[in-house]
């Protein structure tokens, strides 16, 4: 039996043969291709519907020119439709598009991921935000509480400071600082040799029976040299009354000299109250320039008898405000 034989078409390809179908043909029978209505090459009836071809009695010279028109563009979109070249880019660009588009899915993924860590990181934020704005004002709260402690405290230091200094003060209120006494002697003897300077100089009469001075040194500083003032003298009386008498008298005999040098009486009160009273020393100096009377209270208060009047001072600013507001 003689085999059978294959016809080949003018193209060389054998009959009865199927040839594999190309991207090109797939897309000629997509179902989207169909829609537009075009299969294999054809025009569809969809097309045909669109394209109203007039009876020929109806058409004048114009009129058949403008359908010949028409038809070929109708004809060349058609031819155009069906280039093989066009669907390949078409093809092309819808792969293209649709890797755009994975790509883009996967950027968005990781931008929803990145969202999402940046709002928990703004929610660890405000919460520590909060837990701060808690503690500052717990801390305000304190730095308050310690403001109004603290001013208490100094309220009431500055109280025991004044009692302080006034406990200090009535302690020294039998003692008495004399500038001026020649140096030389010391112990006991200058016990009884101040004794007798008090007494000759200011008079015995003034002062009690039982007048007597308990201790006296000098103030601590090395011996005095040549050319030099001799060292303060502190000595402490047996009674107060003849302590006062002492200052009350100095001021009177003013000036007391004993062996070619002058002696100064002054009370002897604590270092606040001494620099509180130093502060009134050139205030003394322009009073008594211009013989206004004074005294000097204590523990550290200037009193001023000027035209009938008198004035009391706390301080030296308080007193050089008076004296330019009286012209002196």
């Amino acid at each position: 039996m003689a085999p059978k034989r294959r016809s080949v078409d003018s193209s060389g390809t054998k009959l009865g043969t199927r040839t594999p179908e190309s991207k090109i043909d797939k897309f000629l029978k997509s179902p989207s291709l169909n829609e537009k209505g075009l299969v294999k090459g054809k025009m569809s009836t969809n097309y045909k519907k669109t394209v109203k071809i007039p009876q020929a009695e109806e058409l004048s010279e114009d009129g058949l020119a403008d359908q010949e028109g028409e038809e070929e563009s109708l004809l060349a979109r058609t031819e155009t439709e069906h280039d093989p070249s066009a669907l390949e880019k078409i093809l092309s660009a819808v792969e293209n598009n649709g890797m755009l588009v994975q790509g883009m899915s996967s950027q968005l993924g990781s931008m929803q991921s990145d969202i999402s860590l940046i709002r928990e990181d703004l929610t660890k934020i405000r919460d520590r935000v909060l837990n701060m704005e808690k503690t500052v004002d717990s801390l305000q709260s304190d730095i308050d509480m310690i403001k109004s402690k603290t001013r208490s405290f100094s309220s009431e230091n500055h109280l025991l400071q004044n009692k302080l200094e006034d406990l200090e003060n009535r302690s020294r209120r039998y003692n008495i600082r004399l500038v001026g006494f020649p140096e030389g002697v010391e112990g006991r003897q200058l016990v009884e040799q101040l004794k007798d300077v008090v007494l000759e100089k200011l008079g015995s009469e003034h002062f009690s029976p039982m007048f007597q001075i308990e201790r006296a040194h000098r103030i601590p500083g090395g011996k005095s040299t040549p050319g030099r003032p001799p060292r303060t003298i502190l000595m402490k009386l047996l009674l107060s009354m003849d302590r006062d008498m002492i200052l009350r008298r100095a001021r009177e005999c003013a000036p007391i000299e004993h062996q070619s040098t002058r002696l100064l009486f002054f009370p002897d009160f604590a270092r606040q109250t001494q620099e509180k009273r130093r502060n009134f020393n050139e205030i003394k100096k322009r009073l008594a320039q211009k013989d206004i009377k004074y005294s000097l209270l204590y523990p550290a208060k200037l009193r001023v008898i000027h035209n009938g009047t008198t004035e009391f001072f706390e301080n030296s600013q308080q007193a050089l405000d008076w004296m330019e507001q009286m012209g002196i």
